[in-house]
């Protein structure tokens, strides 16, 4: 019947402790520091509404209660004159002494105390009942407690209570229990909001807090402090503070029960000290990665003593504005996981994803900033669901369509994915030429960046080179944290010129494709495509000319064709096995100097990098080496590049040749930009890896981590507020121990490919067009091809995959560049013309149909199919 809040092995059931009982255990579990006190369960209330005969009195009122009469005389009349049996109700026997005895073993019975309404139905993600139940403050004696819970049990059934849940949550099993705990001697109190709870803000942590006791604030009688914090950094960065008149505060009465008194000549203190302010900020971000699962808002209460701060409630916000543009807050909330899902299709562990959103933000601030589009401040792009990423497309789309003119159609051709598209008004007079302005800025702003791009490439990988050489276990755990932020500053200033070059590919493909289509209707895609077969120096796909190459060396060097033929293989033994003299051997060590900072899967910072794990390099390079031939592939390459050329000769006219000439070579140029801006800056992914295995070991060394890799499941306010003292990582393991099963529970899932209004939903082919014996996507890679289906989930699969067959995955990143080599067609279930996949394929010249929705499903391995880049179709049979 009661349950102690220190308990860390109990089960947080809202049936039995409430929603804010709950909600306190789990609390308690993750560490956080609660009031000593304890929970009387639902049963008791049972027990009570039994032996006071109530249970019949409440059943045939509810029978009569209705959103129509429940406030008419006679409802009324019903309604108090239960509240009076329950107050005059006698509670059950055996709790009387149980109460007393929990207090005695909690040493808090000579203390003051509090007595919190927690019902079953309180505190939940659909309800609040914030202020609908009573709580009793600075009660002094066991008989003051027993009476307030009669009175709470009372509350239940009060005018406001009863309207409520007719209104929100409905009657059928609301319970009360109860939360008894110690009054902490309060230097101050209030309430935090994990996001804005007036404008809908996301990145803001936002204080209220005054003097004495919560009360005050949570009912609104004074106006307090303010603080408002960024979540954009590694620490919350306290961005503006209003100083409340703070006109009195609540104590409690020497008599018990509290008093408001007035506090003269307070408007201009400060409740709480600036790092205090940071502190508490940490605490309600952890409780925001806890509780809130990183995805749901909290709002939380906080009582300071003047050294710590402690947690007397937290729930879910339940309802907050969408802070979003006018135009959009009466249409569909669109989240897809195009393009997300093209790099990173797989849940990511806590600590990667918050690296990934800085990453992937500031990537679509950059470009809409330069132009000078209003941008809402805060405003954000990414979201996690069911431990995968997704973007804001309805945001994105009307962005670009009001800052530039892109019509959403054309945003989700480039981008992929299988969104809809939302509503636009036409664009006339003053608007079109603001957009073509905007567009202006925006080609210069991406001139600048590619003409200073090797100064940027330069001071990443210099600041990346000088990293490697640090001892970071001779820093201290402030200083860490110091050279944590270092990075995160460094990355973003990188950033800017990462997003400026993946805009830059975008544009000149975007009015390439678009200018062709004057001269070849409907073909200009098609067309510009093989004009950029095998063009340039794209970086990822010079992975696979150098994995080739190194096979075509294997065949020539005995020492390595005895290592990969030998009957126990083992990759990782690969300097062991080969001479300093082996060709091979220097060979292989110069292509992880280049590219040893990438992975497979690389935007997921838990996964080892190629130069600490070359294993899956060196299976690839031992299932070519008998099949490659670099000098035959990059001949077809020229071969289909002339094709496209004959046609240019053949349909343009000989004055605009030269002008097709330029933006050909532009786009090769600004998609070679777009793929080298992307390997830099995986450089500080492959930095940020180091500081977490470097803080991993701190953890570990102090018995606060039990295994290696867990670090991966630590968000950064839980690894800061370790590191600066503030917590003490109680609770920590748990927590590891809950999100490892949240992730394994996730990877079970189907991803939606989108989420609207969110509803999460899976884009499925329709039948007449499933039964046909063709699929439509989207044609990235020009050229027809037909060989037999391979399915590929993961590139650690690629093994399977036979030379000259039809490469069938989810999506692409870097990885899978070494599979390319060995497919004779490419179809992916997501991406677009500027993904990965899609310039990868174009480079090496592999026909390649991309965003074709459930393909993993539809087609079967060892199926025969046509692959036609061109059509941007799959012909089956």
């Amino acid at each position: 019947m009661i349950q102690f809040l220190c308990d860390t092995t109990a089960e947080a059931d809202e049936r039995l402790w409430g929603g804010k009982g709950a909600n306190l255990l789990r609390l308690t579990r993750y560490g956080f520091n609660v009031p000593k006190g304890f929970i009387i369960s639902t049963h008791a209330y049972d027990l009570f509404l039994k032996d006071n005969n109530l249970k019949p009195l409440i059943e045939e009122y509810l029978r009569q209660v209705s959103v129509d009469n429940f406030d008419n005389a006679e409802m009324r009349s019903s309604l108090h004159s239960l509240q009076d049996l329950i107050l005059k109700g006698a509670l059950p026997e055996q709790l009387i002494p149980e109460v007393e005895s929990s207090l005695k073993k909690l040493t808090i019975i000579d203390r003051p105390l509090v007595v919190r309404s927690s019902a079953s139905l309180e505190d939940s993600q659909t309800a609040s009942f914030a202020g609908i139940h009573d709580s009793f403050l600075n009660l002094r004696t066991p008989e003051a407690v027993l009476e307030s819970v009669k009175k709470c049990y009372a509350s239940l059934w009060s005018e406001r209570a009863v309207a409520y849940r007719l209104k929100m949550a409905g009657h059928e099993s609301i319970k009360q229990a109860l939360v008894i705990m110690e009054l902490v001697e309060a230097q101050a109190s209030g309430v935090a909001f994990t996001c804005h709870p007036l404008t809908g803000r996301l990145d803001l942590i936002v204080i209220n807090a005054n003097f004495g006791l919560g009360d005050a604030v949570v009912s609104g009688a004074i106006e307090p402090d303010q603080y408002e914090l960024s979540t954009k950094e590694l620490v919350p960065a306290l961005e503006q503070k209003t100083l409340g008149k703070k006109e009195g505060m609540s104590i409690p009465s020497e008599e018990g029960g509290i008093q408001f008194v007035d506090k003269v000549g307070t408007a201009q203190t400060q409740v709480l000290p600036d790092e205090a302010v940071v502190k508490l900020a940490l605490m309600v971000r952890r409780v925001y990665d806890t509780l809130g699962k990183g995805s749901e808002h909290q709002d939380i209460e906080w009582v300071y003593d003047g050294q710590e701060f402690q947690l007397v409630q937290a729930r879910p916000v339940t309802k907050h504005p969408r802070y979003t543009y006018d135009i959009l807050k009466n249409q569909p909330d669109i989240w897809s996981n195009s393009n997300m899902k093209d790099a990173m299709p797989m849940v990511l562990p806590q600590y990667g994803w918050q690296f990934l959103k800085l990453i992937s933000e500031e990537t679509m601030n950059t470009p809409i900033k330069v132009t000078g589009y209003p941008l809402l401040k805060g405003i954000e792009f990414t979201r996690l669901f069911n431990g995968r990423g997704y973007f804001n497309l309805s945001l994105m789309q009307w962005v670009f369509f009001d800052g530039l003119g892109i019509s959403p159609k054309d945003f989700n051709d480039m981008t992929g994915g299988h969104q809809p598209q939302i509503s636009v008004p036409p664009v006339m007079g003053k608007s079109k030429a603001e957009k073509l302005w905007r567009t202006l800025r925006l080609v210069r702003a991406m001139q600048k960046a590619q003409k200073g791009s090797q100064l940027a490439f330069a001071r990443a990988r210099q600041y990346t080179d000088e990293f490697t050489k640090k001892d970071l276990s001779f820093l201290g755990d402030r200083a860490l944290i110091q050279e944590f932020s270092t990075t995160i500053d460094e990355c973003m200033v990188y950033t800017k010129t990462f997003a400026l070059g993946t805009n830059a590919s975008g544009f000149s493909y975007y009015n390439l494709a678009k200018s062709l289509d004057k001269v070849f209707p409907q073909q200009g895609t098609a067309v510009t495509n093989k004009l950029m077969m095998g063009q340039g120096n794209i970086t990822s796909a010079e992975h696979g000319y150098r994995l080739l190459e190194l096979a075509d060396l294997a065949k020539k060097d005995p020492e390595a064709m005895a290592f990969f033929g030998a009957p126990s293989f083992n990759p990782l033994a690969w300097k062991e096995s080969l001479s300093p003299e082996s060709p091979f051997r220097i060979a292989f060590g110069d292509f992880l100097k280049e590219f040893g900072h990438r992975a497979v899967y690389e935007g997921d910072i838990s996964n080892p990098r190629w130069h600490e794990d070359p294993s899956y390099l060196l299976q690839h390079i031992k299932s070519i080496k008998n099949t490659s031939n670099y000098a035959q592939l990059k001949a077809s390459q020229g071969e289909a590049s002339q094709k496209g050329w004959q046609e240019i000769m053949t349909k343009v006219p000989f004055y605009k040749r030269r002008i097709v000439k330029y933006y050909v070579k532009k786009t090769v140029k600004d998609s070679e930009f777009r793929e080298s801006a992307k390997s830099h800056l995986v450089l500080f992914a492959a930095t940020g890896r180091s500081l977490a295995l470097e803080i991993e070991k701190r953890l570990l060394d102090r018995g606060i981590l039990q295994q290696a890799g867990d670090i991966f499941h630590c968000s950064w306010s839980e690894m800061i507020s370790i590191l600066r003292g503030d917590w003490d990582g109680k609770g920590l393991d748990q927590i590891i121990k809950e999100r490892k099963q949240r992730m394994e529970e996730f990877k079970s899932l189907i991803a939606p490919d989108n989420i609207i209004d969110g509803v999460p939903q899976k884009v499925n082919r329709p039948q007449a067009e499933l039964s046909s014996d063709s699929l439509k996507g989207l044609g990235v890679a020009t050229g027809k091809t037909e060989g037999v289906v391979r399915i590929i989930r993961h590139p650690d699969e690629g093994h399977v995959l036979k030379q000259g067959e039809i490469l069938v995955a989810p999506s692409t990143d870097p990885a899978w560049t070494p599979l390319f080599l060995k497919a004779s067609g490419i179809i992916m279930e997501t991406g677009g013309f500027l993904s990965h996949g899609a310039i990868v394929a174009r480079e090496y010249g592999i026909p390649a149909v991309v965003n074709v929705s459930d393909i993993l499903n539809i087609l079967k391995d060892g199926e025969h199919v046509i692959v036609d880049g061109d059509e941007g179709k799959i012909y089956r049979g």
